[in-house]
């Protein structure tokens, strides 16, 4: 028995430590072969990547035009060639839709107007006093140059004017002329007009008040030297609205 185990135990070291020594030494050979095999992969996988471009120098007869290597025998034959892959541009324009925007206007406005309002109308009566001549020195009245004038049927009296013009004939004398109310015996204000010995600008007119009602009205003159002075035209000129 104890020759057996004293076998045993001289054979059992030794190898144990042949398959210690084998177990480290096949794994260093596995961490090797992998070390190795995956530094192969990465410089195939870099070398597929890196793809290396050598430029080519350009010699002479590739700067040449094409006039230079190619006769017009050439060209015609490669124009033949090319026909059917040309392009033709078509001719007829593409037809564009044009959209009109309407811009909004503004309508007019229209104001209301009341139905009770009135237009006011302006308007001109004239009333002719006459025509007639005087030698007299001193006021006195032009016979036949009157008429009758009533204010109340003229409503809305806005402005009535005194109008005369004169002439002296054969001899240069100053001439007055003026209204007179014969109703109420005084002479109308504003209406005394003067025209110079020689004057051209024989035609005057005045702004005057006339009375309440009917009343009569005359034209009155004088002159300088007692030479006829005719009277061409008198009248009363009222406007109303």
């Amino acid at each position: 028995m104890d020759h057996h185990e004293s076998w045993v135990k001289n054979k059992l070291e030794p190898i144990i430590f042949i398959l210690l020594f084998v177990n480290v030494l096949g794994l260093d050979i596995f961490t090797l072969y992998n070390l190795l095999f995956k530094k192969e992969k990465y410089l195939n996988q870099t070398g597929a990547a890196s793809i290396s471009i050598t430029p080519s120098p350009i010699t002479s007869t590739e700067a040449k035009p094409e006039s230079e290597d190619c006769s017009p025998n050439c060209k015609s034959a490669i124009d033949q060639a090319l026909a059917p892959f040309k392009i033709t541009p078509s001719a007829t324009p593409r037809s564009t839709k044009t959209q009109s925007v309407a811009f909004p206007t503004s309508a007019p406005v229209i104001q209301p107007t009341s139905a009770g309002q009135q237009q006011t109308t302006v308007k001109e009566f004239f009333i002719p006093l006459g025509t007639g001549s005087s030698t007299a020195a001193d006021w006195t009245d032009v016979p036949g140059v009157k008429a009758e004038v009533d204010s109340s049927k003229y409503p809305n009296i806005q402005k009535v004017l005194f109008e005369a013009s004169t002439h002296v004939p054969n001899a240069n004398e100053i001439v007055e002329v003026r209204l007179y109310n014969e109703s109420d015996k005084y002479v109308v204000g504003n209406s005394e007009f003067l025209y110079p010995s020689g004057t051209t600008q024989n035609f005057r007119i005045a702004e005057i008040q006339l009375g309440q009602g009917a009343k009569i009205y005359k034209v009155q003159m004088k002159t300088q030297l007692q030479y006829t002075a005719v009277l061409d035209q008198a009248r009363i000129h009222i406007t109303t609205n």
